[in-house]
């Protein structure tokens, strides 16, 4: 698989995202569809060059549990909350069972070794097949688990993001608060 270009999303501050590589603006949901065709994208803070890529995928990911559009599993939701370990095991264990059942029918056919020689040749081809078969899903997954983490690094820094918009809500509530007093009859 050849490198794939990283598409630069600028974010200004009126939280518009603007496609560099095709000069115009895009929504969440024209990332969630780029993403979703494979493509490479990091979200930059046109001022601050900041990257903003977890916190708008974790945007995506809201609006799109919000409308109910491709809704993640509440178990999925759970497991990325609960860290990279956990969810590579969920992801891994599929793998590992397919591992185990190669395993046994590898041990099954080593047991049965008066098949014909001609016979015993396509039985091990096959299971060679699927053993590296086995190996490039594995591959796959740890790939993918790779990328799940270092998205998950981000967590803590969103968290810290939406306490601070948190507070900042409060203060304009509070400020709304003390200047609609004065306006009441």
């Amino acid at each position: 698989m050849g490198e794939s270009i990283t598409r630069m999303i600028k974010r200004y501050a009126n939280r518009k995202l603007y496609d560099t590589s095709c000069s115009c603006y895009v929504t969440l949901e024209d990332l969630a569809d780029l993403i979703r065709a494979g493509e490479d994208v990091q979200v930059i803070d046109n001022r601050t060059k900041q990257d903003l890529t977890s916190v708008t995928l974790a945007q995506i990911i809201f609006e799109q549990q919000k409308s109910r559009r491709r809704a993640m599993p509440l178990s999925t939701l759970k497991t990325i909350i609960q860290g990279p370990a956990e969810l590579f095991q969920r992801l891994s264990q599929p793998v590992s069972h397919l591992k185990d059942e190669a395993a046994k029918q590898v041990e099954r056919l080593k047991r049965g070794a008066d098949v014909i020689d001609e016979g015993r040749q396509v039985v091990i081809e096959t299971v060679e097949n699927l053993q590296r078969s086995v190996e490039e899903m594995q591959r796959r997954v740890d790939d993918r688990v790779r990328d799940a983490i270092d998205a998950l690094t981000h967590v803590p820094n969103l968290k810290k993001e939406l306490d601070e918009l948190r507070a900042r809500v409060e203060q304009l509530e509070s400020d709304s608060g003390r200047s609609g007093e004065g306006t009441r009859p």
